[in-house]
Parts: C-alpha cells; sequence; structure tokens
C-alpha cells in the first residue's frame, strides 16, 4: 500500500556534554523536528518554499537556513510555515538534566537515535488518528531526514527494528526499549532516506521549526531567549485533545520547572 504522508526530521543544537568549553562549547538543548504533510499536500509545500525564497529576495536555489537568515526573515518564514497544511512535532532535550548521560556517550549517536524514537512515537499517533480522521487506505508515513555525516542510516533502521525487540541486561537495551509506543503501521522503516537540506524544501522548513523551538530556550544574544518563533508556530504543532505539552512540544527527561522564567511561554500558550 503506498504511503500516505511524509516527514521531513531535523535538529537545532548538538549531542555533546562538554558544556563548560566555552565558546565551542556544547548546546545545553537539543532540539529534534518532524514537519509532517499529507502526501497530496507536498507539492504545495514545496511551491510554498519556493514563494518564500521570491519573498525574501532570494535566488530560486537558496538554501532556506534559519541560521543564516536575518531576524525579520526569521519571523516572516516561521509565520508562513505556521499557514501551511502541515503538523509539526518537536522532541526538546534538556541535556544537563539528563540523570544518567554516561548511558549516551557510551556509544556515537545514541541520544540522537533516542529523540528519534520519542519523535516517531509522536508522528506515528498523528499520522494513525490523521488517517481515520481522512478515511485514508493506511496510515503510513515515509521519513526524511537531514543527512548527518559520520552517521550511518543503516545503523538507524537497524535501531528502529530493534526498537520492536526485548530488552535484556545492557543498560542502554532497558532504557531504550521501555516503553516504546510507536504505532509501527505508520512508519516506513525500510524507506527511510537521508538527504541534503538543500535537495528538499520540507527539511528546509523542519530546520526553521526546530530552531525556533530552541532559541525560545537556549540563550541568544548575551543570554536571551527569543519565543516569538515557538509561539507564531502554535497553529500547525500537534496538538491532541487540547493538549500541546507530550505531544507537539515532548520535553525529555522532563520539562521545565514553574520557577524557570521561559516557562511563561509554554504555559501562556501551550497548556
Amino acid at each position: 500500500m503506498a504511503h500516505q504522508f511524509n516527514v521531513y526530521i531535523d535538529e537545532s543544537g548538538d549531542e555533546g556534554f562538554a558544556f563548560d568549553e566555552f565558546p565551542k562549547g556544547s548546546s545545553k538543548w537539543l532540539v529534534l523536528s518532524a514537519l509532517i504533510v499529507q502526501k497530496d499536500h507536498d507539492v504545495a509545500l514545496r511551491n510554498a518554499a519556493a514563494e518564500l525564497r521570491d519573498r525574501c529576495g532570494f535566488q530560486p536555489k537558496h538554501v532556506l537556513h534559519f541560521a543564516d537568515l536575518s531576524h525579520e526573515r526569521r519571523t516572516f518564514i516561521t509565520k508562513e510555515i505556521a499557514s501551511l497544511p502541515v503538523c509539526a512535532a518537536n522532541v526538546i532535550i534538556q541535556k544537563q538534566e539528563i540523570a544518567q548521560p554516561d548511558i549516551f556517550k557510551a556509544a556515537a549517536f545514541r541520544l540522537y537515535f533516542y529523540a528519534v524514537r520519542l519523535l516517531l512515537e509522536r508522528v506515528s499517533w498523528y499520522c494513525r488518528d490523521r488517517a481515520r480522521e481522512l478515511r485514508l487506505e493506511g496510515c503510513e508515513a515515509r521519513l526524511t531526514f537531514e543527512h548527518r555525516r559520520r552517521m550511518s542510516y543503516e545503523s538507524l533502521k537497524d535501531y528502529l527494528n530493534l526498537l520492536k525487540g526485548r530488552p535484556d541486561d545492557d543498560p542502554w537495551l532497558q532504557l531504550l526499549l521501555k516503553d516504546v509506543s510507536i504505532h509501527w503501521p505508520s512508519i516506513d522503516v525500510d524507506g527511510l532516506k537521508a538527504v541534503q537540506k538543500y535537495q528538499s524544501a520540507g527539511l528546509q522548513l523542519a530546520d526553521t521549526v526546530a530552531s525556533g523551538i530552541r532559541w525560545a530556550l537556549e540563550p541568544h544574544y548575551g543570554g536571551h531567549t527569543e519565543h516569538r518563533f515557538a509561539k507564531t508556530l502554535k497553529p500547525v504543532l500537534y496538538c491532541y485533545k487540547g493538549r500541546y505539552q507530550s505531544y507537539g512540544l515532548k520535553f525529555f527527561p522532563k520539562g521545565l520547572p514553574d520557577d524557570d522564567d521561559r516557562k511563561h511561554w509554554v504555559r501562556k500558550h501551550y497548556k
């Protein structure tokens, strides 16, 4: 059966734990974002990206990369994404709060892979429920990741297949396989692919989503955060029965405490 959804996955931040190595230390936050679009709307997504380039004064082949944009263009593009027929889910990892960081540091890409697991749970739920709502013949989603140097996507496929197994005495597997709730009919593991950002309009827009969420948490501009992007994206964030947290915004290992100043935008806009 043909797939019904396309999913574009990109990240903002890194997987390192060397927080004190200023000025090139690790980010304190890693955000992995999925932009989900019904297959029939994928052309509209590509056309929207082309129009955004044109309205920003860019050449047709210009890559929309959040880090390279002016603040005004970031704001404009984020607002336009919020009007598209897409759904966005985000896994937000506060690395300094992880209780057992050595588990993730024991092998390359463990933290990224674990974030993928959490993200695909949410992607699979959304595609399952959306397909039922639209009475589609199936709920399968095809995954496109931004290509990361030195990371094997065959290993990522093996990892996803491993999630269907059972833990043994390995603490990594115990953590990995605890309460896995991916709706597997929604996820096309074999069709997973990785491409460069310039090859995919969906990835370029997913980059804006991931970066916009991280900017609301990771200080920039002399120690200040910018929550405008996260707030603007609300119309397209995954919401289930009125809840955004744990769906459109999944914090790991826990959410922001109430006395954290950054909690105000979460509390106000994403109850």
